[in-house]
C-alpha cells in the first residue's frame, strides 16, 4: 500500500473515532442535564419548599429548632424526656435528653427508648433505638444517640418506652 493511502485510512479512523467519543460524551450530558431536572423539582414534590427547622452555629452544627422536638418536657408512660436537643455536625445527627423515671419501680436494667422523627408531612424519616442506663425509682438517666446521616431537619419526633 502506498503510504498516503495509509495516512488518509488512519485519518479517516481517527475523525470516525472522535466523532463517537464527541456523541457519547455529548448524550451523557444531555442526560445528566435532563436528570437533574427531572427529579423532585419537576413533580411537584413538596420537600425542596421544607420549611427549614434548623438553625447553623458558629462551627457550622446544625441544631434543630422545631417546636415540636424541642419542648420542655415528653411525658410517655411514668417517663419524662426533658432538655432536649437534636443537632448534625460531622456527618452524625445527635439526640440529647435527659430520662425521668417518675414511678416508684426501679428500672435497674434501664428502659429501652425508640425514637421517630418525621418530616413536617407526617412521613417518618428515621426511627432510632436507645437504652438508658439504670432507672431507679424518681431517678434520671441521659440518652446520647447518634445516627448516621443528617436528620436535623426534622419536624417532630415519637417516643415510644419499652421496660
Amino acid at each position: 500500500m502506498d503510504r498516503k493511502k495509509v495516512v488518509i485510512i488512519i485519518s479517516v479512523v481517527l475523525i470516525f473515532l472522535i466523532l463517537v467519543v464527541a456523541v457519547f460524551v455529548w448524550g451523557n450530558k444531555e442526560d445528566n442535564i435532563n436528570q437533574d431536572f427531572s427529579g423532585d423539582f419537576m413533580s411537584g414534590d413538596d420537600s425542596l419548599n421544607e420549611p427549614e427547622n434548623f438553625i447553623v452555629d458558629g462551627d457550622g452544627r446544625k441544631i434543630n429548632v422545631s417546636e415540636n422536638i424541642n419542648k420542655e418536657s415528653i411525658v410517655v408512660g411514668d417517663f419524662e424526656l426533658k432538655d432536649i436537643s437534636l443537632e448534625y455536625f460531622a456527618g452524625q445527627t445527635r439526640f440529647l435528653a435527659t430520662v425521668q423515671n417518675n414511678s416508684e419501680i426501679d428500672y435497674n436494667e434501664g428502659a429501652n427508648i425508640t425514637i421517630i422523627f418525621y418530616d413536617s408531612n407526617g412521613n417518618v424519616l428515621v426511627t432510632v433505638p436507645a437504652i438508658t442506663s439504670s432507672l431507679l425509682s424518681n431517678g434520671t438517666s441521659s440518652i446520647n444517640a447518634k445516627i448516621t446521616g443528617d436528620y436535623s431537619n426534622a419536624a417532630d419526633i415519637e417516643v415510644k418506652v419499652d421496660i
